[in-house]
Formats: C-alpha cells, sequence, structure tokens
C-alpha cells in the first residue's frame, strides 16, 4: 500500500495526544531553513488545558493523520474578546 491509498483521519485531540499537536510543526517543517518556531513553552501555554485563553475563549483542536502518521493539526477557535460589527464572537482557524 503506498502512502496515498491510505485513509486521511481526524482525530480531536485529547490528554493522551497532545504533545503530538504542539510538537507537530517540528517534523512538518524540519526542512523549512528559513522557518523560525515557536517557543514551546508559548505553545503549551497556547494550548494546554486551563490556559489563559480559556478565560476568555473556546477552543477545539484536531490531528489529521495518513495511516498511522501525523501530518496536520488545526485549532478551532472562538475569541469572546474580538466581536464583528453585530457585536458576535469571532471564530478563527488556526495552527495548521
Amino acid at each position: 500500500m503506498n502512502e496515498y491509498s491510505k485513509p486521511l483521519i481526524i482525530v480531536p485531540v485529547t490528554e493522551s495526544n497532545i504533545d503530538i499537536f504542539i510538537n507537530l510543526h517540528l517534523e512538518i517543517r524540519k526542512s523549512e531553513k528559513r522557518w523560525i518556531k515557536p517557543m514551546k513553552q508559548s505553545m503549551q501555554h497556547t494550548f494546554l488545558q486551563g490556559s489563559h485563553f480559556d478565560s476568555y475563549g473556546e477552543k477545539r483542536l484536531f490531528l489529521c493523520y495518513l495511516g498511522e502518521t501525523p501530518v496536520g493539526r488545526i485549532a478551532a477557535l472562538i475569541n469572546r474578546n474580538l466581536s464583528d460589527s453585530q457585536q458576535k464572537p469571532i471564530g478563527q482557524l488556526g495552527y495548521f
């Protein structure tokens, strides 16, 4: 079976796979010479349960696997401190 015939599987991030989510960018971007990696402490502060963001927003984190290999991540965020012209909270996607 080649890598393109393996299924893509999206899974929610849990306590057991949060480290994969936090560190996945290191593997994905390792060949990009000009890429400046964010500080791990900053990533942990943002994504670990009970973070400062949790006091004013909501987040759902997901990992994408190609077969057994993690190949992507995404965060769905609602920031109640940001609002549109009708004062409704703004949702964001990020941390690809």
